[in-house]
């Protein structure tokens, strides 16, 4: 008997699906999210903005200017871009190993929480023969200083 969410699984093995390009998601939700809340509010706006009978420069430029700074600064609240850097190491494959891995290590820094994330350079031999990643999400909601 199928459940709900066995689509496109094999042996209740994590979901694949058939395409030959199996990125991560690249853009981040939460920015889309705010971008497309405050985008249907402006849309809002501007459907109700014919009717408005006085001052409708400043009314229109008020609106448009709150929701332009609310917009900015929750994205630059939620986002992870306030630095970002990269380098290639060459770091051991395991703990206590010989092994070497050429590597690259990133780390994406917001005001919110920072995101490092290791990539093999090259396709190593593993038990599912993927590429090597490693990603550590560090939350700083509640870190006291």
């Amino acid at each position: 008997m199928k459940g709900w969410f066995d689509a496109f699984r094999d042996d209740g093995g994590p979901t694949l699906y058939s395409f030959s390009n199996r990125t991560p998601v690249t853009g981040d939700v939460s920015i889309v999210a705010v971008s497309v809340l405050f985008a249907t509010f402006y849309v809002a706006f501007l459907v109700i903005f014919p009717g408005v009978r006085k001052q409708k420069f400043t009314t229109f430029s008020t609106v448009t200017l709150s929701l332009f700074v609310g917009l900015v600064i929750l994205i630059t609240r939620l986002g992870s871009a306030w630095h970002v850097a990269h380098a290639t190491i060459i770091a051991p494959y395991k703990a206590f190993s010989r092994e070497k891995l050429p590597a690259r290590i990133g780390t994406h820094i917001g005001l919110m929480h920072v995101n490092v994330t290791l990539t093999a350079v090259i396709k190593i031999i593993v038990v599912n023969k993927n590429k090597y990643i490693q990603n550590a999400f560090i939350c700083l909601h509640n870190m006291i200083a």
